[in-house]
């Protein structure tokens, strides 16, 4: 799991969790070269082969996994990828893919951020999640989640969920997008235009990157 804030600031208290029908992958043991973090264990969950590249690139920082089917015969999985946001019960949503504060299973991502009208004197940086891989996907929330389950603000859990079908001999590969805002310990409140910016940036195609 993933904290990328800086001391005493939990935005992603605990993110870039992988599930393979429910088991948790671990032990990836990622080695960095130059700003990008590379496998050198791959676990296996479900037959399947599982590494991970991790990239970072100024408030990016993006994660592709590859599911392998090393078998002669096709796998089908249930995969999740997410994990603890870091705002607790303050969570509240800022802007999503559709151009509303709704996070629904249409969105492909979304703006997160701590609301300080909740628990005043709380203002982490905000938070961006983008799933560029679109097919059988959908947002969902903790454990048991399924497409076209609806994912409340409010919750300090969001995972993307795919169903999976991997051909044999072939490979599916997931391609997920954080984004972290500034960290200004002088203010209360999280401003518009910090929401703004994380969703301009998560709009633009460029970040799409791997």
């Amino acid at each position: 799991a993933l904290q990328i804030s800086p001391p005493y600031v939990d935005t992603y208290d605990g993110f870039g969790l992988l599930k393979v029908n429910n088991s948790s992958v671990c032990g990836l043991s990622l080695v960095l070269s130059g700003a990008t973090h590379t496998t050198t264990n791959p676990q296996v969950k479900s037959g399947l082969t599982v590494t991970r590249t991790l990239v970072a690139s100024g408030r990016f920082l993006t994660y592709t996994d590859v599911l392998t089917n090393p078998t002669g015969s096709p796998i089908s999985a249930v995969v999740r990828f997410g994990g603890d946001l870091g705002s607790d019960s303050d969570t509240a949503v800022g802007a999503s893919s559709s151009g509303d504060t709704t996070l629904t299973v249409a969105d492909t991502w979304v703006v997160t951020f701590q609301d300080a009208t909740v628990d005043p004197g709380e203002a982490d940086p905000v938070a961006g999640f983008k799933r560029v891989s679109a097919t059988n996907a959908t947002f969902g929330g903790w454990e048991g989640s399924s497409v076209g389950t609806p994912w409340a603000a409010g919750s300090t859990y969001l995972f993307a969920r795919y169903d999976v079908d991997v051909p044999a001999g072939g490979s599916a590969t997931l391609v997920h997008v954080l984004y972290q805002g500034v960290y200004d310990p002088s203010r209360t409140t999280v401003p518009p235009s910090e929401i703004a910016a994380a969703a301009a940036a998560l709009g633009d195609a460029s970040a799409e990157r791997a």
